[in-house]
């Protein structure tokens, strides 16, 4: 027996591929992706996704290194819903976002951005602001952001990837000259002082190659499950313990159409969605892939660590 997982990806780039290209697929649990439409102009660089969890049909993306300090609500066909400047923030690299519980076990519900890229590996220190929730038909400014700062210990990393649960905030490092790491900030998080990330695991070795560096991960909404995504896949893994462990579960893309792809999140009802940057002339796109978890594999989340 199987059981299906619908995973819909909101992803970038995804323009019909030159005849001389090789055709999209997929290997693994997923199926090929599949075009949907365009992401509005103003966000050519999506580097970060997040599905609303009471804003019924509503993503949040934004740009990166740069960019506004503005975060945009977007719906499954790309259309612009609207756009909110995040007060108190500023845009050094927005890399990822993620909606979660302001505090663990809250009620209210905030946007965590990321601002933790570093492609030369230097900050001294990476922030990640939390603002409630805006409504994303009426809201144009933010609430005032709480400035959430934090060191790698061993020196600066370059990250990408962002996901919060109880245990913390998480960081998924890049790969782009060291292995493949993650690093959690436990609550409380203190807006006053600089925290320290605490090395959890190596997720992989050093990524042989740019398409298997990470661009940006995302936990489901029960807590069990983590994707983490590359330019060319995904990977997943049972959250349940301390630290991840794969599931032996992955998706390989081949997908000329989309070369930046650097935004995940589950959707509250299951469903992936991914973003990523446009490329070129071509705009920002979504699409749609559709992935199986056996019976095994679930299974598995419920078994001891």
């Amino acid at each position: 027996m199987r059981r299906r997982l619908l995973l819909v990806a909101l992803a970038a780039a995804c323009a019909p591929a030159p005849e001389n290209e090789v055709a999209t697929h997929a290997t693994g649990a997923c199926e090929a992706p599949v075009s949907w439409g365009t992401l509005p102009d103003e966000v050519r660089e999506a580097s970060g996704v997040a599905a609303s969890r009471v804003h019924a049909g509503v993503f949040w993306t934004h740009n990166d290194s740069g960019g506004d300090s503005a975060v945009f609500a977007i719906d499954s066909t790309g259309t612009l819903i609207g756009r909110v400047r995040i007060r108190g923030a500023g845009n050094r690299d927005w890399e990822d976002i993620a909606v979660a519980p302001c505090t663990p076990g809250a009620a209210n519900d905030c946007l965590f951005i990321g601002d933790i890229g570093d492609n030369s590996e230097l900050r001294e220190r990476i922030i990640i602001y939390r603002v409630p929730e805006p409504d994303p038909r009426t809201d144009t400014v933010s609430r005032n952001a709480d400035r959430i700062a934090a060191v790698f210990p061993g020196g600066a990393r370059d990250a990408e990837a962002l996901f919060v649960t109880d245990r913390g905030l998480h960081l998924v490092t890049k790969g782009r000259s060291q292995s493949i790491e993650l690093y959690r900030l436990p609550p409380p998080y203190r807006t006053d002082r600089q925290g320290r990330l605490l090395r959890v695991q190596e997720i992989a070795p050093p990524p042989t190659s740019v398409s298997a560096q990470v661009t940006a991960a995302a936990v489901s909404p029960d807590g069990r499950i983590v994707v983490i995504r590359t330019y060319s896949g995904l990977r997943f893994f049972d959250a349940a313990q301390d630290t991840l462990r794969p599931l032996g579960l992955a998706a390989d893309f081949v997908w000329p159409a989309q070369p930046l792809g650097e935004g995940v999140d589950f959707t509250p009802d299951g469903r992936l969605v991914l973003t990523g940057e446009a490329a070129g002339r071509q705009p920002a796109t979504i699409g749609a892939t559709v992935c199986d978890l056996d019976a095994a594999t679930l299974d598995s989340l419920s078994s001891p660590g």
